[in-house]
């Protein structure tokens, strides 16, 4: 979220207005309980309001873990407690939000579900080779259960705490972990969000919910048959029908996609993203995705779907094979 959005949002709720919107990337958790809050103070249920507001987790949030692993997921707590300053304090409680288990054998990552009220979190102890897995995985694991509690969602991103775990064998080099500078960006726009409606809350201030609202004018693209090698390109139009500017953070599933986007639209306003499929490295029949991560709570990540069939300009015919010419 930029400075200024971010600013005027807060400003907004302070006046009675108009209430924050989140970030990109955000759980959908929080999403949820940050337009129903705001949904309830529109109606004045300041009270219903107050207690909602208390699923978005702060201050002291408890979790519970294996005793043979407490302290690999109290390192990984103290990482979220120093990048919140102490506005989150994960300590390990009977009654916990965040439940670890972890498992004996390999998964894809740690395993996050958020049902009930609260949260379970595997964390595998063997890496994908079978091999078992470093300490430092296994708090990095356990710190993206903790970014999710606070309403990051996890992330392909690599080098980011949210992203893709690196399974490979602890050393004495490797970097501390701590959240990328988006990451802290991100978690700053959360912390600010919240504070606005508690403030709200405490002030029993009526708002009018944020809503941005994302609109595609198509849900796919298909550019045909073409030789490989070409760079086709796709044209989408994005749309803000919402009330608030509409957020954009655009992610590929492949580096022969290029997609620009500007980060914001403005209410009522449409951008057009120029999207260019390089197909000089596939043959065949290629489908990728493009996601389109956003600040709408109805829906905070879309999936374009892309797809091409690639031809070789020259194809080597096996002997036999008659050729007739087509008029």
């Amino acid at each position: 979220m930029s400075p200024v959005l971010a600013l005027s949002l807060l400003l907004a709720v302070a006046g009675g207005d108009i209430g924050p919107t989140l970030p990109p990337r955000t759980s959908t958790h929080i999403h949820r309980v940050n337009i129903e809050v705001q949904r309830l103070l529109s109606e004045s249920k300041f009270g219903d309001a107050g207690a909602k507001l208390r699923e978005w987790p702060l201050g002291e949030i408890g979790y519970r873990a294996p005793d043979a692993y407490a302290d690999v997921v109290e390192e990984a707590a103290e990482i979220w407690s120093q990048a919140t300053e102490g506005k989150a304090r994960f300590v390990s409680k009977s009654e916990p939000l965040v439940r670890f288990a972890f498992a004996e054998r390999p998964v894809d990552g740690v395993l996050l579900t958020w049902k009930d009220g609260r949260i379970e979190a595997t964390v595998p102890v063997f890496a994908e080779d079978g091999k078992p897995a470093s300490r430092r995985s296994m708090v990095w694991n356990a710190a993206k259960a903790f970014g999710y509690a606070l309403g990051l969602a996890p992330t392909t991103r690599r080098r980011h705490l949210m992203g893709p775990v690196a399974y490979r064998p602890d050393g004495p080099q490797d970097p501390k972990l701590v959240p990328d500078i988006a990451e802290i960006s991100h978690l700053s726009s959360l912390l600010q969000a919240r504070e606005a409606l508690s403030r709200a809350v405490a002030s029993r201030s009526k708002l009018t919910p944020a809503q941005p609202v994302i609109a595609l004018d198509k849900e796919s693209l298909d550019g045909g048959m073409v030789t490989q090698g070409t760079k086709v390109e796709f044209s989408l139009t994005i749309s803000n029908k919402g009330n608030v500017p509409a957020l954009l953070d655009l992610e590929s599933t492949c580096a022969c996609i290029i997609a620009l986007a500007r980060p914001e639209i403005a209410p009522g306003d449409s951008f057009d993203v120029k999207i260019v499929l390089d197909t000089a490295d596939y043959r065949g029949a290629l489908d990728k995705h493009l996601y389109i991560h956003t600040n709408d709570p109805a829906e905070p990540t879309r999936t374009l779907e892309m797809h091409v069939v690639s031809v070789p300009e020259y194809r080597v015919l096996p002997e036999g094979i008659q050729t007739v010419p087509l008029s």
